[in-house]
């Protein structure tokens, strides 16, 4: 409860009605409809990452304009529907991870060349395609205004007329909200940052998990090595399958090859595609460089500036796909010793048993990989201590979402426990 000094009592503050603002206009405190007249507001007083703040009567067709309220953290009104998200959430707008390009648990900001149509993991999330030639994928730290880093790509061995693209794939549990394949399929919006070495139109899609339904679209590079914003709204898909569980919902792919059949852009089709038929890359010409960062998908008609999540919270998204025991900084596949030491308890002479949490629970039982230990360095096997270190194969006895187990050969005394050295790496991916 609420009070405001009213002479030389305390007064009591009425709780307001829904999409009421509290002003100290006036003689007393009050609950008041709209922001407009008041003085100490002012629709073109500051801007939030180049929008400008607008008050509520100033909600229009004005471009890059955000409703005071927004900035203020709440809901836009809903006089604002048809220009602003109203069916934005706050906190999670944003259904990429790592938009920003900010996390690298499995390289550490090492170079990665990508020869392959296996996806490949590059940043955490986003993985590589590349139907022939060699392009080589690399967190840097050139980035935009506002951002600290971004994915470059870099043609290191050209092929002309190949597949070369980026993607993320959407767990269905994030995106669910969207309707995509209802009556009630929701408009969304993309937005991100570009910069590449060959200015001209460049392609990219969205399309559903079993990649029947594609929605292609193109910008344009305006000017070479020069970072450039760009939006692109989708309207919602009302047909279609669209997965709202625990595989992949929707996909985000970005092309810049110009492998694969052009088709008209803008609206959906039915099929997997991922350029139009003028859609340039820069597969074919040695050294070039196509970088983006800021990707930002959310539900609504106008892009909104890029949700920063917390670092932490950001970080622990990522683990629910990826997973590793050796610090942020190192690659995940390194033979280091910076992760804490376990403990194994022998349940038998032959074999003991050593268990490990995750610290994020994962989206389904993952993929388990164990690094040779530091002491050891050879094969899976990992270090137990017994006044000196040995070297134990290793076996995934049992695992689930949540932990794992390993046991780790060795000549012990029943019952007894040992400090083991090793090191893991799981995923979960799409």
């Amino acid at each position: 409860m609420s009070y405001y000094a009213s002479g030389t009592s305390l007064t009591k503050l009425a709780i307001g009605a829904a999409n009421r603002v509290l002003t100290s206009s006036g003689s007393a405190p009050q609950w008041v409809d709209s922001l407009t007249g008041l003085t100490s507001v002012s629709s073109t007083a500051f801007t939030e990452n180049g929008y400008a703040v607008v008050s509520q009567a100033d909600i229009g067709t004005a471009p890059n304009e955000i409703p005071l309220n927004q900035y203020l953290g709440t809901m836009a009104y809903q006089d604002g529907t048809n220009y602003f998200n109203t069916g934005m959430t706050m906190g999670f707008r944003n259904r990429i991870i790592n938009g920003a390009m900010l996390i690298d648990q499995r390289n550490a900001g090492a170079s990665v060349a990508v020869s392959t149509t296996t996806p490949t993991y590059l940043v955490d999330r986003w993985q590589a395609y590349i139907s022939s030639g060699t392009c080589t994928f690399q967190q840097v730290s050139d980035a935009p205004a506002n951002f600290t880093t971004s994915l470059r790509a870099t043609t290191t061995s050209a092929s002309s007329g190949a597949t070369w693209l980026i993607q993320q794939l959407i767990e269905g549990l994030n995106v669910v909200d969207f309707g995509f394949g209802l009556s009630t399929a929701k408009t969304i919006t993309l937005s991100f940052w570009i910069k590449a070495s060959i200015a001209g139109k460049y392609a990219g899609n969205i399309e559903n998990g079993v990649q029947n339904r594609s929605f292609v679209f193109n910008y344009t590079v305006n000017s070479a090595n020069t970072w450039e914003y760009k939006t692109v709204t989708v309207s919602g898909d009302t047909t279609g399958s669209w997965n709202t569980g625990t595989s992949t919902g929707a996909k985000v792919l970005f092309s810049f090859g110009t492998g694969g059949t052009g088709i008209t852009p803008g609206v959906w089709t039915a099929g997997d595609f991922i350029r139009t038929s003028d859609a340039i890359g820069i597969e074919a010409t040695a050294s070039a460089t196509w970088q983006v960062t800021g990707v930002q998908l959310e539900v609504g008609t106008q892009a909104t500036p890029f949700d920063w999540r917390p670092y932490g919270t950001e970080f622990a998204l990522c683990q629910r796909y990826f997973e590793k025991s050796i610090a942020d900084g190192t690659a995940a596949t390194a033979i280091a010793n910076t992760a804490p030491t376990l403990v194994a308890s022998a349940y038998n002479t032959s074999f003991a048993r050593t268990q490990v949490f995750y610290k994020t629970p994962k989206r389904a039982t993952p993929t388990l990989t164990t690094i040779p230990s530091v002491t050891v360095g050879t094969g899976n096997q990992w270090g137990w201590y017994n006044g000196a270190w040995n070297g134990g194969a290793t076996t995934v006895a049992q695992q689930n979402a949540n932990a794992f187990s390993v046991d780790i050969t060795g000549t012990y005394t029943q019952f007894y426990s040992y400090i083991i050295d090793g090191n893991w790496y799981a995923s979960a991916e799409l």
